[in-house]
C-alpha cells in the first residue's frame, strides 16, 4: 500500500458551537491552522441527531477566520450540535471530520 499526503498534527476536531443548516462556516474547539488544515481540504461533518443515518455533510475548506472559524465552500445541509450537547465529529486525513470533524487533503 502506498499512502501519500502531507502530515497533519490532528485530523479531527469538535464543534465549539452549534451550526445551523445552511451555515456557511463552523467554529471548532481546536485551531484548524495549528492542526495543519488548509484551504481546499475536504472535511466531513458527522451527524449529531440520535439515531441518524446518512446525514453527514462533506465540504471543502474555503477559508479561515478568527476564533477557529472555518469557512465552507457550500452551506451545510443539516444542523449540528456542539460538543457540549452531543459530539459532532469533523475529520480529515484524506478526509477530515467535524463534529468530530475530519479533515482530508485536497484533491
Amino acid at each position: 500500500i502506498d499512502i501519500r499526503g502531507r502530515p497533519l498534527r490532528r485530523t479531527w476536531s469538535l464543534l465549539a458551537r452549534p451550526a445551523d443548516s445552511a451555515a456557511a462556516s463552523i467554529t471548532l474547539l481546536h485551531d484548524p491552522l495549528a492542526m495543519g488544515w488548509a484551504v481546499g481540504d475536504r472535511i466531513a461533518l458527522a451527524p449529531t441527531t440520535a439515531g441518524s443515518s446518512g446525514e453527514a455533510d462533506a465540504r471543502r475548506i474555503a477559508g479561515f477566520g478568527a476564533g477557529n472559524t472555518v469557512t465552507l465552500d457550500a452551506p451545510l445541509s443539516h444542523a449540528r450540535s456542539d460538543a457540549r450537547q452531543r459530539r459532532a465529529a469533523i475529520g480529515g486525513g484524506g478526509h477530515r471530520t467535524v463534529n468530530e470533524l475530519a479533515c482530508g487533503e485536497s484533491g
